[in-house]
């Protein structure tokens, strides 16, 4: 599989896993201070940025649902992965050389982390997904390092109850 074809997949399997979380018996409330997919998205931005450039949004007719794709330069992949696994209630660190299998119930929600190797030679560190499931969202987080190793590439889905 062509490795932009390999990242779209991971990316389209992602939001579908968090689509998994919609209630079918609620809709939308009318509250004004509800929660919305973007309020989620925006929880979940890397810190650290020196330039962020991101695509994809959210339908205005759903504010419970939004997807972005983005690339970011300033955070190291080992901080955004750190970041992301904070975000999970995960303790568990970066290791440049252990690929993380993980679902676990934390202080946050329930949430699942899974990594793969690298295509290339290199032995390098290819998609790192990160799902986090609460009683209020689901959001998924993909991260993996630019091959030019100056930036971090990912995308975001969140789905609000």
């Amino acid at each position: 599989m062509c490795k932009h074809r390999q990242w779209l997949t991971i990316t389209v399997v992602s939001g579908l896993v968090a689509l998994t979380g919609i209630s079918l018996s609620g809709g939308q409330a009318d509250d004004p201070k509800r929660l919305t997919a973007d309020d989620v998205i925006e929880l979940w931005k890397l810190n650290g940025v020196d330039d962020f450039q991101s695509w994809g949004g959210s339908p205005e007719e759903s504010p419970g649902v939004a997807a972005y794709a983005f690339r970011v330069v300033g955070p190291s992949f080992q901080g955004a992965w750190n970041q992301y696994a904070d975000l999970c209630g995960i303790g568990d660190r970066y290791e440049a050389r252990r690929l993380l299998i993980s679902g676990k119930t934390t202080a946050k929600g329930r949430c699942v982390i899974t990594e793969q190797a690298s295509s290339d030679a290199k032995g390098g560190r290819g998609v790192s997904v990160f799902l986090l499931r609460t009683d209020r969202y689901t959001v998924t987080a993909t991260i993996r390092p630019d091959p030019d190793g100056k930036a971090v590439l990912g995308s975001i889905v969140a789905v609000v109850r």
